[in-house]
């Protein structure tokens, strides 16, 4: 089953070039899939009692969103594997196809905040699709020696209802070490970053790609990936 939303671009939704901001791109597709999964649970009468906390993305553009577009944000899901979901989504604006994108989310149960293992009841609900290359599994993080840093404090703003911070805030932070357009963004979350915790966002440029890494103390890794341009 797929499921589409449609948003209209307004001027919040720009960076100073005049160009969508990644992370409110990110904002609306997490928005569409709790949309995704309301319509199910009001559709089939049933009620998907889970938390679903994402671990990675896989994004991909291929044009420019710019003020007063309206873009068709469509997403599907893809199956599951042990304790792990996966959903795609298919941008669209009156020009073509702008972006496509892949996750990987965990499923926590509500009671317990524990881990799930996902029953082939959820991909009867959400009418999974086939013929669809998931994201990978495993994304192992780049060895890499990194020579820039930059300190980061979380705000209140930043946190969201799982008292962390939001994934997408991570790509606003990113947009002070980007370089020219994105082709491509890969990221994983390695555990979470709280409230009032200092982090250091720590990158190396390297033949067109910049990779990247979120620490916490004592370099406790948070979150990393890769920018491609």
């Amino acid at each position: 089953m797929k499921y589409k939303q449609e948003y209209k671009i307004g001027s919040f939704n720009l960076d100073a070039q005049g160009k969508m901001k990644i992370s409110h791109l990110v904002d609306y597709m997490v928005d569409t899939s709790i949309g995704h999964t309301k319509t199910i649970e009001k559709e089939k009468n049933t009620v998907i009692d889970l938390y679903w906390v994402i671990l990675q993305w896989d994004i991909e553009f291929y044009g420019e969103i710019k003020y007063e577009d309206v873009l068709k944000v469509l997403t599907f899901t893809t199956g599951r594997y042990k304790y792990y979901a996966y959903r795609q989504w298919e941008i669209s604006n009156g020009h073509g196809t702008v972006a496509v994108a892949k996750s990987q989310w965990l499923g926590l149960s509500k009671k317990e905040l524990k881990p799930v293992r996902l029953s082939k009841e959820l991909d009867s609900l959400y009418e999974s699709e086939t013929g669809y290359d998931p994201i990978e599994r495993k994304f192992p993080r780049p060895k890499k020696e990194f020579s820039n840093k930059m300190a980061i404090s979380p705000r209140k703003m930043d946190i969201d209802g799982y008292q962390h911070v939001n994934n997408a805030r991570y790509f606003d932070w990113l947009s002070e070490i980007i370089k020219g357009d994105v082709r491509r963004i890969r990221i994983y979350y390695k555990n979470q970053i709280l409230y009032g915790e200092e982090i250091d966002l720590q990158w190396e440029e390297e033949s067109g790609k910049t990779y990247f890494q979120f620490l916490g103390r004592e370099n406790e890794v948070k979150t990393y990936g890769i920018i491609y341009y």
